[in-house]
C-alpha cells in the first residue's frame, strides 16, 4: 500500500499537553501536571500517520529538560520547536486547548471506506441499530478488516431501531442523530459521510451543523465540543475514489472497493447489481476509470432500473454533473 499525502499537526506543550502554563522556571516546567487526554489523542494522531510537530515559547535553553518530560510522559513528536514570542495571550484562528478525539461511524461502504483512509485512520466505530442491513454491513466489514490489517472496527450495542424501519430501502427517521449520540461517547470530533448532492434530512451540511448545535447546547461546559461533519461535502462519489486511486496502489483500491458494500439486498453478501445503490457505485467507479462490471452477483448492465434513470435525468429530475457522469458510463455500454 502507497501512502502519497503527508499531514501534519502543530500542537502546544503548556496547555495543552499539560495542564499548568504558570511559571516560567525550570523547575515548574520539570513538574508539570501531564494532560494524560491530549497526551493520549497525540498518541493516537502518530500511530494514524500524522507528522507531530511541537511548538512551544520556551526558551531555547528550556530543550533539553522539556525533551526529558516529553520522553517521561511518553509523547511522540516529529520536531521540537522552542521559541515563540512570550506573550500574555495568543490569538489564532485555528487554535484549541482541547485536541479532538475524533471517530468515524463504519458502515463498510465506499465512502465511509474512503473517509477513513482520507481522515488518516480515525478511530473507526459500527453501531447496532439492528436494521435490516446490519448482518450484511458487518459481514463486509469483517472482510475490509481481512484485506486492510490496520483496520480495527469497534463494534457498539447501540438502541433498537427496527421497529421503525419504512419502505424497501429501510429507511430510519433520524437514524444519523442516534448514530452521532452514541458515537459522541467514544469522540467528540464525530464524521458521518456524507457526499456532494446529499440532502437526506439527516445527512446533508446543516442538518449537521443542527445536530451538533443541540448537542452541545446540552453538555457540560467543562466536556469537549461535539462537530459532526463530513469531509466530503464538495466532493462527489466520483471524486472521493479518484482521490483513492490517486494515493494507493491499484490492487489495494481495486479490491477493497470490490468487496466495499451498499447494496439493498440483504440476502447476500455481496453486491447484487440489481438495486439503485449498487447502480450508482457502478457509475461512480466506472467514472473514477475502473471496470467494475465484476464486482456485482450480476451484470450491472443489464438491470431492468437502468432505462428507468435514463428517462428521469432526460426530464431534468436530477442534477447536472450527476446527469452527465451517468450518461459518460451508459454511453460506454450502449445504454443511453
Amino acid at each position: 500500500m502507497v501512502r502519497k499525502m503527508e499531514r501534519t499537526k502543530v500542537i502546544d506543550i503548556d496547555g495543552i499537553l499539560t495542564k499548568e502554563t504558570e511559571g516560567f522556571s525550570e523547575s515548574a516546567y520539570k513538574n508539570r501536571t501531564p494532560n494524560k487526554r491530549n497526551i493520549t489523542v497525540v498518541r493516537d494522531l502518530k500511530k494514524r500517520g500524522f507528522k507531530i510537530i511541537l511548538h512551544t515559547a520556551r526558551f531555547k535553553i528550556d530543550r533539553e529538560l522539556t525533551v526529558d518530560w516529553l520522553k517521561k510522559h511518553n509523547v511522540p513528536y516529529d520536531e521540537l520547536i522552542l521559541g515563540k514570542p512570550q506573550a500574555e495571550t495568543y490569538y489564532d484562528d485555528k487554535a484549541s486547548n482541547v485536541l479532538d478525539q475524533e471517530v468515524i461511524c463504519f458502515s463498510g461502504g465506499i465512502d465511509s471506506l474512503i473517509a477513513w483512509h482520507y481522515l488518516n485512520f480515525p478511530k473507526p466505530i459500527y453501531i447496532k441499530i439492528n436494521h435490516k442491513y446490519q448482518e450484511k454491513e458487518i459481514k463486509s466489514i469483517k472482510t475490509l478488516e481481512s484485506l486492510i490489517p490496520k483496520l480495527k472496527v469497534e463494534f457498539i450495542e447501540g438502541p433498537d431501531l427496527s421497529q421503525f424501519e419504512v419502505g424497501d430501502k429501510a429507511y430510519i427517521s433520524q437514524r444519523n442523530l442516534h448514530l452521532a449520540l452514541m458515537a459522541s461517547h467514544y469522540g467528540n470530533k464525530i464524521y458521518i459521510n456524507g457526499i456532494k448532492g446529499d440532502n437526506v434530512e439527516d445527512k446533508n451540511k446543516q442538518a449537521f451543523k443542527t445536530m451538533s448545535f443541540a448537542m452541545n447546547s446540552i453538555k457540560k461546559e467543562s466536556e469537549p465540543t461535539i462537530s459532526i461533519d463530513s469531509p466530503f461535502w464538495n466532493m462527489t462519489k466520483t471524486d472521493i475514489i479518484k482521490w483513492y486511486r490517486k494515493n494507493y496502489d491499484e490492487l489495494y483500491v481495486r479490491s477493497t472497493l470490490k468487496m466495499s458494500v451498499s447494496c439493498y439486498d440483504s440476502t447476500i453478501l455481496g453486491s447484487c447489481g440489481r438495486c439503485p445503490s449498487c447502480f450508482r457505485k457502478w457509475i461512480a467507479i466506472e467514472n473514477a476509470g475502473i471496470d467494475a462490471r465484476t464486482y456485482f452477483e450480476s451484470d450491472i448492465t443489464e438491470w431492468s432500473g437502468i432505462q428507468l434513470y435514463v428517462k428521469k435525468m432526460k426530464q431534468g429530475m436530477y442534477d447536472q454533473q450527476r446527469t452527465l457522469e451517468t450518461k459518460t458510463v451508459l454511453k460506454k455500454y450502449n445504454l443511453w
